[in-house]
């Protein structure tokens, strides 16, 4: 088999909507492309073939390994663990302590 036609093989088994392909195989190609982009941007997470443990002593200096999740420890059985939604209002306020309170090269570009 050619490459071309694996490729095509593999663009085919992402079509959902038999009625527009097209679509979802630029659908289906966009999200293969952003978990590659996350996949290597984030190459310390643990993966079903990479079980590593991650030294929890090693931090990314822009975002440092401080304070709790918003939403909780997890999912309970007995009753649904709803996340916290935000408003625009507490959007912006937590945009801006952010980007004062943050001592990062790349957030002072930003200001900039």
């Amino acid at each position: 088999m050619y490459a071309i036609e694996r490729y095509l093989r593999e663009l085919k088994s992402d079509v959902r909507n038999k009625g527009r392909p097209e679509g979802s195989m630029a659908e289906g190609y966009l999200a293969k492309e952003c978990l590659a982009f996350c996949g290597r941007y984030l190459n310390r997470s643990n993966s079903p073939s990479d079980n590593n443990v991650v030294d929890p002593s090693i931090s990314n200096p822009l975002f440092p390994n401080i304070g709790r999740p918003i939403r909780g420890k997890g999912r309970n059985r007995k009753k649904k663990d709803y996340g916290f939604m935000m408003d625009h209002i507490t959007r912006a306020q937590v945009h801006q302590y952010v980007l004062f309170n943050c001592d990062s090269e790349e957030v002072e570009r930003y200001i900039e």
